[in-house]
């Protein structure tokens, strides 16, 4: 029983995911993740946060 709550609310997000959300994934040097999060944290951002600003900030 306790497995059928969680199964609904995951399926719902992961419906949401699909039809608002992409995916990217990107083969970076082993500790470069880590060292990205921690800039981003460091400006009160997550990791897709920061680059997304990045990206829109170079694209402007």
């Amino acid at each position: 029983m306790a497995e059928e709550k969680t199964k609904k609310p995951y399926t719902a997000q992961m419906r949401y995911n699909d039809s608002k959300r992409e995916n990217l994934n990107l083969g970076l040097p082993k500790g470069t993740k880590d060292k990205w999060k921690a800039i981003a944290a460091e400006k009160g951002m997550t990791l897709t946060e920061y680059i997304t600003r990045l990206i829109d900030e170079d694209n402007r």
